[in-house]
């Protein structure tokens, strides 16, 4: 009869230490942690890491089936967590030198010859060996842009792009990765429930997730808040909640009591968010100050700040800002912004500088990769600096530090900036700046076109600039090298030589295409040259300097 074999805790070292390895079920779902789950795992553990607390690190539970006649521990539940753990581990492998640490690294990966902790699906199993589980691989090089992989494929080397960024742009870069890799192997624990049927586990996970109520934040922040306030309270309660989702939806509200809870406490938080508003507004005791003097002016706030008020009309220098802070999701600007239409409204004089210093630090903390704590507590910053009465231009919280362009300059020059996960809004402000905005990509009207093509023809003359498939590889995927085109247009310019793609490129109705057209040629110094005058764009638009490559 099946069973439910053992419940442990373990070590990620104690994980990877079986002597079994794992393996994904070829129907297991995609891997699909991008840059905002690893962005947080990563901030969360250089914390964690640098308090030397001693302090352990919980990463949840997982679900594995010991089959019998397979040497492997199926993985049935967790297959996120042991992927990125597998990346982040093989990084620090790579960038550690030769040492008893690095040969505890090597072993939480596994070794050559399919001898790997982590077995994936076949069809991934050869890009997962290449580019992350090989000694080495983490440095390779990456030869396809993202229109090329599956969406697993995708997100790994996201994630390895964004991990790699992290652990390489850090002060005391040795010291701190030794202490993140010890901290990782040590004090990062997980739950292991091992079972001995993988079809058991299965049913085990299916009755789980058939039974759990679905988690849609704000509806069970709606529950929550209006069951805790006193009985006498809650019809008025409820029917003032239910305008605020008229107004902005049911996951709108969820957003703003985030908001609400930072502007209240001015701290980040980890637990749910209906636990802090209880406790910060003592609901228990009566909602009327929370609902009247915090939740229905922070929706008409939101609302505005979202476009969604009709009657809505910004001052001259405001509305072009707040169009482009919400193309970025998640919206951590929010709060700051809410705060500023709270204490000092839209029509101070200041609110165009304001808004245009938020939107500048707002992408940059994007472009650059700060990770979502450290994203936060900036803007908490920026709120508290708000209530000491400066001038927008007198916040340091505002001001941009070298540190913080530098890193979004050098993502910017990435030779594989088009993998980055934000590759797609920076093309699409580069076009409003230029004069004519494209539109978001949505792989119909608008696509991303390589002007030098991924996998040029061996007949194409594209050979003659680009001597081998080496240098195509190092320019591919450049800034310079990226524009927009309809999926039409796109299909059409396919690889032909530049002179019949540069006609495509000229009637396309694409600002950046027309742009990109006016070169004669399209060879190295092409792209490279386009790369700088674009960045060039963004950093005067931002009034920062850029320093040479």
């Amino acid at each position: 009869m099946p069973r439910l074999l053992t419940v442990e805790v373990r070590t990620v070292s104690e994980l990877f230490a079986t002597g079994r390895g794992f393996r994904l079920p070829w129907f297991q779902r995609a891997y699909s942690w991008r840059t905002q789950q690893v962005a947080r795992l990563i901030g969360d553990l250089l914390e964690a890491a640098d308090r030397k607390d001693g302090a352990e690190f919980l990463l949840g539970n997982l679900m594995l089936a010991d089959t019998p006649g397979r040497e492997r521990l199926a993985i049935v539940d967790g297959h996120q967590r042991i992927m990125t753990l597998t990346i982040v581990a093989s990084i620090l492998r790579d960038i550690e030198a030769l040492g008893p640490l690095r040969s505890r690294l090597e072993a939480a990966v596994g070794s050559a010859g399919g001898n790997y902790q982590l077995e994936p699906q076949s069809n991934i199993a050869a890009f997962l060996e290449r580019y992350v589980q090989r000694e080495g691989a983490t440095a390779a090089e990456v030869d396809e842009s993202e229109e090329a992989f599956s969406d697993s494929e995708r997100c790994v080397v996201e994630v390895r792009e964004y991990v790699l960024s992290r652990l390489q742009n850090r002060n005391g870069e040795s010291t701190v990765r030794a202490g993140l890799a010890s901290y990782l192997l040590d004090q990062c624990k997980v739950i292991v429930q091992l079972y001995d049927s993988e079809d058991y586990a299965w049913r085990v996970l299916d009755v789980e997730e058939t039974t759990r109520l679905a988690f849609f934040p704000g509806a069970q922040a709606k529950a929550t808040i209006l069951g805790v306030i006193p009985i006498k309270e809650r019809e008025a309660a409820s029917r003032t909640w239910e305008r605020c989702e008229e107004r902005i939806g049911t996951a709108g509200v969820g957003e703003v009591l985030g908001c609400i809870r930072i502007l209240k406490s001015r701290k980040r938080s980890e637990r749910p968010v209906e636990f802090d508003i209880c406790s910060l507004f003592d609901v228990d005791r009566g909602g009327r100050v929370f609902l009247e003097h915090w939740l229905e002016p922070s929706v008409v706030r939101y609302e505005r700040l979202r476009g969604r008020s009709r009657s809505e009309a910004w001052p001259l220098g405001i509305g072009g800002a707040i169009e482009t802070l919400n193309w970025i999701e998640p919206a951590i600007w929010m709060p700051a912004a809410m705060h500023w239409l709270a204490s000092r409204q839209p029509t101070d004089e200041a609110a165009p500088d304001f808004f245009r210093r938020v939107e500048r630090l707002t992408w940059l903390l994007r472009i650059a990769g700060v990770d979502p704590s450290n994203q936060v507590r900036r803007m908490i910053s920026v709120i508290d600096q708000l209530d000491g009465g400066r001038q927008p231009a007198d916040m340091p919280a505002l001001t941009i530090e070298p540190s913080l362009r530098q890193d979004a300059i050098a993502s910017l020059r990435s030779q594989n900036f088009c993998l980055k996960h934000h590759a797609h809004l920076v093309l699409r402000r580069l076009s409003v700046l230029m004069g004519r905005d494209s539109g978001p990509v949505d792989r119909k009207n608008v696509t991303i076109e390589h002007m030098l093509p991924r996998n040029p023809d061996k007949s194409r003359r594209w050979w003659k600039a680009f001597s081998s498939e080496k240098v195509v590889k190092a320019h591919v995927n450049r800034l310079g090298n990226l524009t927009f085109l309809s999926h039409k247009d796109n299909q059409a310019a396919a690889t032909k030589d530049w002179p019949e793609k540069r006609g495509i490129l000229a009637q396309s109705g694409f600002v950046l295409s027309e742009q990109a057209a006016e070169a004669a040629e399209w060879d190295r110094a092409a792209i490279l040259a386009r790369g700088e005058i674009l960045i060039g764009i963004l950093m005067r638009d931002w009034d920062l300097p850029i320093d040479p490559p």
